[in-house]
């Protein structure tokens, strides 16, 4: 295999290792969206004093399992801006003439990671950390018998 084969071969294997991150992020979220409305479904239904401990502890459960979400949130964006930088320096390598440049080269010029956009990842932190908050509030409640 001669070096402009592996160039091209290490350029497409870090666009498929890009390619696949963001189905892995969308399948977590909906994952944990999921347990977490149907946690915080539950531990609402619990009104009576024997459901007070179960409520509390369901509190917790939701609140651990929303701060994993956030975690994994906060990781997955960080493998996404790892491969565009990895593949942005590839295309440095595939791309070596000044006059053609490859589309991550072009994003990464353009200033498109610097603006502040609002981004999918964005609306999931967002997300995560609000039901961060809300299980917050609700043990708080729980514990203080509001």
């Amino acid at each position: 295999m001669n070096t402009e084969d592996q160039l091209r071969l290490r350029y497409e294997v870090a666009l498929a290792q890009f390619r696949s991150h963001p189905p892995m992020i969308w399948t977590r979220n909906n994952f944990f969206l999921l347990t977490e409305a149907g946690l915080l479904a539950f531990t609402l239904n619990q009104n009576n004093s024997a459901g007070t401990k179960v409520g509390a502890m369901g509190c917790i459960a939701g609140l651990l399992l929303s701060v994993v979400w956030l975690w994994i949130t906060l990781a997955g964006k960080r493998f996404i801006l790892q491969w565009r930088k990895i593949i942005s320096e590839v295309e440095k390598e595939v791309f070596n003439d000044p006059q053609i440049k490859g589309p991550f080269q072009m994003a990464n010029e353009s200033g498109e990671d610097k603006d502040f956009i609002v981004n999918v990842t964005l609306a999931l932190t967002l997300l995560s950390g609000g039901f961060v908050v809300v299980w917050v509030v609700l043990l708080f409640l729980r514990v203080y018998q509001f």
